[in-house]
């Protein structure tokens, strides 16, 4: 199995996939334009576009299709959808590292602080020592040294 991160085309992609401690193979797509030679060659996956309304469909089709079972959004227009989608997509077993819909609201104010990533509460990258005095299960998140924290997205 494998993980997948989105928003290839972006520094926060690659910075996430370098703090992640995952033993698993760690994959990088994006809808966004992408030079046909780092399609051709598997560098990055083509993901569908986050307008279309058959997105979340589409994007577990993906996933099973790549044996994917672990997925990271990092576009603003994928979380919905994605969070709405949750259930659909652990059925397949495949888990959306994304906070739930109500953790999102007001936390995309930028902040300077301490990248951690946490599936089921568990600190799977970062820093562990930030992420404690939080009460949050799923997601990427820049925290802040007095509390505060904004979901980690590319844009």
């Amino acid at each position: 199995m494998s993980v997948l991160i989105t928003a290839a085309n972006s520094a926060q992609a690659y910075r996430l996939k370098g703090i992640l401690h995952i033993d698993e193979p760690v994959l990088l797509g994006d809808f966004q334009p992408i030079p046909d030679l780092m399609l051709k060659n598997g560098a990055i996956l083509k993901t569908p576009d986050p307008q279309s309304p058959s997105f979340a469909h589409q994007m577990l089709a993906l996933c099973l299709d790549k044996g994917i079972n672990m997925l990271f959004p990092l576009r603003k227009e994928e979380l919905l959808p994605l969070a709405e989608a949750r259930v659909l997509f652990i059925e397949f077993d495949v888990q959306i590292i994304l906070p739930a819909t109500q953790q999102m609201e007001g936390h995309f104010t930028p902040v300077e602080g301490s990248l951690v990533v946490l599936n089921r509460s568990e600190v799977i990258g970062g820093d562990m020592d930030a992420a404690i005095a939080h009460q949050l299960t799923d997601g990427a998140f820049l925290i802040g040294k007095t509390g505060e924290y904004q979901i980690f997205t590319a844009d």
